[in-house]
């Protein structure tokens, strides 16, 4: 028994954890969080990769302030092509400025045409637990700005 807990010692002390001390793990997603979060099975829970273009003024805009603002327009488009939902969240974006100057223009022009500026984004929707889990991509990838709209590959 002695020999049992000097190795069982021993071992926590490389682990960097303490004598009768213990460290446990328990994997959690985003899914599984969210679908907590709205008492929803975690299979009402989609993610999807969407790119878009973005206008010079999305382009110019703080990662916080374009990924709000991109939650919100998708928001609006999941509206008339999903079936009922919670919520919609941008789980992560990557931005290619295609030389996009940031500069101090007309604010009306750069918020009504599209620029060279593209975001991949990946968008996780929060289903409503009585309804289907669909989006209809056709109609979703048909929403100005939006280019291409699949599932998520991995589903994680």
């Amino acid at each position: 028994r002695m020999l049992l807990s000097t190795v069982a010692d021993d071992a926590m002390r490389s682990a960097g954890g303490s004598p009768g001390s213990a460290k446990v793990e328990f994997p959690v997603s985003t899914k599984s969080i969210m679908a907590s979060a709205f008492d929803v099975p975690t299979d009402r829970v989609g993610l999807y990769d969407v790119a878009v273009q973005l206008t010079q003024a999305e382009a110019c805009m703080a990662p916080v302030q374009l990924q709000e603002a991109l939650r919100s327009t998708f928001e609006d488009y999941l509206k008339g092509s999903a079936s009922p939902f919670h919520t919609t969240q941008v789980l992560s974006m990557a931005v290619d400025k295609a030389g996009v100057q940031c500069k101090r223009r007309n604010v009306r022009q750069l918020l009504q045409s599209f620029s060279a500026a593209t975001a991949a984004v990946r968008i996780m929707v929060v289903f409503r637990a009585d309804g289907e889990s669909t989006i209809n991509l056709a109609a979703f990838q048909d929403m100005p700005g939006i280019t291409s709209i699949a599932p998520d590959a991995t589903n994680s």
